[in-house]
């Protein structure tokens, strides 16, 4: 019964052993993080650069049809003539009383969208945004018309609204651990300029 126990335990280990040496560990897969939101409805990325998969852009599932942004914005209709023109005078007879900086719509930025949105805000007696009419691109409409409704006017005048020009600017610029990848600079109360850069700094 001993001998039959230890030959067993042998042809064993000698069978084990053998096993193991034909096993051949699984390569190592290096995983890549990066910074992309889920994109927008009717949306996918696109990485054309093998070696940076970061580097995307977003491109419509639609060819031709815009991509909604952050927050789901519809385009608003359009505005008439007359109050484009009135908006736009009207910047000149009021003056900001209450200023919220906008910011760069993280999915915008990363897909690498710009432009300009002309947003018509109706205030009331007192100076305060009612609503706004975005014009442009409808990725960048969340973001203007929720900056723009914290606003406030002094509005001596007591127009019915005001046209502002909201300018979202892409540019690459050297950045260091005290340059903010976003910069914002205003005439105001007409015209309000966000420039960022297209995609996280290297290592962030």
């Amino acid at each position: 019964m001993r001998k039959f126990t230890v030959a067993a335990l042998a042809l064993y280990t000698i069978s084990a052993f053998a096993q193991q040496s034909d096993v051949i560990a699984p390569p190592v897969s290096q995983h890549i993080v990066c910074e992309h939101a889920a994109p927008p409805p009717g949306s996918h990325w696109v990485c054309d650069q093998p070696d940076h998969p970061c580097q995307c852009h977003l491109e419509s599932n639609v060819p031709g049809r815009p991509i909604l942004g952050e927050g789901g914005i519809q385009p608003s209709p359009s505005l008439s003539p007359v109050d484009k023109a009135s908006g736009t005078a009207a910047c000149k007879s009021v003056s900001v009383r209450r200023f919220v900086a906008p910011f760069y719509p993280e999915t915008a930025r990363l897909g690498q969208i710009q432009g300009t949105v002309t947003a018509y805000a109706k205030l009331d007696n007192k100076g305060r945004v009612v609503s706004v009419f975005p014009e442009g691109p409808p990725q960048l409409y969340a973001c203007t018309v929720g900056t723009l409704r914290q606003w406030t006017f002094h509005n001596p005048q007591k127009v019915k609204g005001v046209t502002v020009i909201f300018n979202y600017k892409l540019q690459w610029k050297s950045l260091t651990t005290d340059t903010p990848p976003t910069d914002i600079s205003a005439e105001l109360p007409c015209e309000v300029t966000i420039s960022s850069v297209p995609e996280p700094p290297p290592g962030s």
